[in-house]
């Protein structure tokens, strides 16, 4: 089964530090992100004054790996999916909760319906556990290794 994954999630699998689970459905094409979690990765990895937690685990990679690591989210690898605006704004702009969502829930929950993924979130946010409750998509919240 597919699985839309975190930006801290994201980050392990680019550092070959996830579960192997997660490290074999990436490599099957089974991991997807979006694109506001693929740019929080992407700007706290670039931006030298980002101080968060996943600036942090990429300060602690080794020269060699924190160079494949900008080139690997320079150019994400063609097995790791991110569904574009006009497959998801549509689904996005159609989701009708009991609780209006943000932008970055709104764009995991379209594309977790669009693929029939679950979601792997790092960090709990009462607004996406509400809303996969809702819509019946699994939400597993784990650290990003496990």
């Amino acid at each position: 089964m597919s699985t839309v994954v975190d930006d801290a999630t994201l980050l392990a699998i680019l550092t070959k530090r996830a579960a192997a689970h997660l490290l074999a459905a990436a490599g099957m094409g089974e991991i997807l992100t979006t694109r506001s979690w693929y740019y929080r990765l992407h700007r706290a990895i670039h931006d030298e004054r980002s101080t968060g937690s996943l600036s942090r685990v990429a300060a602690d990679l080794s020269s060699a790996a924190q160079a494949e690591l900008h080139e690997l989210l320079d150019e994400l690898p063609p097995e790791i999916v991110v569904p574009g605006p006009r497959l998801l704004v549509p689904v996005m702009g159609a989701l009708r909760l009991q609780r209006r969502v943000n932008y970055l829930t709104a764009e995991a929950l379209a594309t977790a319906m669009i693929t029939g993924a679950n979601i792997r979130a790092t960090i709990e946010a009462p607004l996406l556990s509400a809303a996969c409750a809702e819509l019946g998509i699994g939400l597993e919240l784990l650290p990003p290794t496990e």
